[in-house]
């Protein structure tokens, strides 16, 4: 018997993961370290500045 599953649910479940990602993650890749790895792309934060 297949279950099923609300778009609402998996969206959820998508921002959770985002949100502990960049909780987690945020100091990581910063301005100095994108600018030495991606010189050639502009720099743009991964996550949101909360």
């Amino acid at each position: 018997m297949a279950e099923t599953v609300r778009v609402e649910e998996v969206l959820e479940g998508r921002r959770h993961a985002i949100t502990r990602i960049c909780d987690v993650t945020r100091t990581v890749l910063t301005r100095e370290v994108w600018q030495a790895r991606l010189p050639q792309i502009a720099y743009r934060p991964p996550c949101d500045q909360r």
